[in-house]
């Protein structure tokens, strides 16, 4: 069993464990489909895929890091003083208007 300590981030934020994330994520992340009707697309819906974390403008280090380690998403301003890190998905190279985001 590793030592919780190494589990931290608060040394090294930018190296960020795969056990601390998956924790972290439990606790603090949200999954999120989002079903829009679009009439330019053949099926006339678009699905929005979305995986967030919140948390204080304070801890912005950390939704850096969290975005560092999983090479994808933004981190921008959410309500008030929290931040959020956000992923939408990926692009399908087939559909453009109607695409997976």
């Amino acid at each position: 069993m590793e030592n919780l300590r190494d589990l931290t981030f608060s040394r090294h934020p930018e190296k960020l464990q795969a056990q601390w994330v998956v924790g972290f994520v439990d606790g603090e992340g949200c999954f999120y489909v989002g079903i829009t009707r679009i009439q330019k697309c053949p099926s006339n819906i678009k699905v929005l895929p979305e995986f967030t974390v919140v948390q204080h403008r304070r801890d912005v280090q950390l939704l850096h890091a969290l975005k560092k380690f999983f090479g994808c998403g933004v981190v921008r301003q959410n309500h008030g003083d929290r931040m959020a890190y956000r992923v939408r998905g990926l692009k399908s190279p087939y559909r453009k208007d109607c695409s997976l985001l």
